[in-house]
């Protein structure tokens, strides 16, 4: 589990307790063999989610008359969501049309968010944005409230 506020931390921990009372024992040994080897294991994976959130870091700030985020502070997943205040269920649905897979934030509760993954392979992030932006612009110019 990777959670940085030690409290809730430990409020899942508990709660986990109440699911499961025993935990899978090969599993156990290699949840633990992967973190006393955690470079090797998540290393690239790292180094690809550090230098793709960079350039998604760049991209919202490009696109911030229509979507807001917070930078994630750990993961792999971003929970942008739009100015607007819309569901982005039907953006997500548009954006599938266009091959860019987002989850709608009504899954999380949170209708107008949307959940974007950017652990992605390096090289094939920058082309993935590029086509996301094409999209975002063009799903800005077709809902724009015009007086």
């Amino acid at each position: 589990m990777i959670e940085h506020d030690s409290k809730r931390r430990e409020r899942y921990w508990n709660a986990r307790t109440y699911f499961s009372i025993s935990n899978n024992t090969a599993g156990e040994m290699l949840a633990e063999i992967a973190m006393c080897h955690r470079n090797i294991v998540l290393g690239k994976t790292q180094e690809t989610a550090t230098q793709n959130l960079r350039q998604l870091a760049a991209f919202m700030s490009e696109h911030r008359e229509t979507l807001g985020w917070i930078p994630p502070r750990g993961g792999m997943t971003a929970f942008p969501w739009l100015v607007s205040g819309e569901n982005s269920r039907p953006f997500c649905r548009a954006a599938v049309e266009q091959g860019i897979l987002l989850a709608p934030g009504d899954c999380f509760d949170a209708p107008s968010h949307f959940r974007l993954g950017f652990a992605a392979v390096t090289d094939k992030f920058p082309d993935a944005l590029d086509r996301l932006g094409e999209f975002v612009k063009s799903w800005s110019a077709a809902n724009m409230v015009r007086p």
